[in-house]
């Protein structure tokens, strides 16, 4: 409901439906994850980066990586920045930030199955 200065109303309403028809259940950001292998753990896709913060590079490395997907750098207005191929055979790579702006930034790797996002900061001083 809306009300503007000279008293005028206004109404509306919507719905919000949201359907998931993953596969396998995300694991909560709050579970502990046990210890083993990427295939130990079924496929729980998983995302490291280093160093963090970075000055002129990032090294990523992916496990249990079980199928192709890409890797997305947004900067902290939503912009997609980057985006690369990533599967199985191709967990670890390096991306240079030395160009980029000083600021935070948000690595994502989206397969079919899964999404995992971590933050990256981008430090200049």
């Amino acid at each position: 409901r809306a009300v503007a200065s000279n008293g005028q109303t206004g109404e509306c309403s919507f719905t919000v439906t949201v359907t998931c028809n993953a596969s396998r259940p995300f694991p909560s950001p709050n579970t502990a994850r046990p210890s083993g292998t990427a295939e130990q753990l079924g496929g729980v896709l998983t995302l490291a980066l280093a160093p963090n913060p970075s000055r002129d590079y990032v090294v990523f490395a992916l496990t249990g990586m079980d199928t192709n997907g890409d890797l997305l750098v947004f900067d902290a207005l939503g912009r997609l920045m980057v985006q690369q191929a990533v599967g199985v055979g191709q967990e670890q790579g390096r991306l240079d930030v030395s160009n980029w702006p000083q600021g935070t930034y948000r690595i994502c790797v989206k397969t079919d199955q899964s999404l995992v996002t971590k933050t990256l900061v981008v430090q200049k001083n």
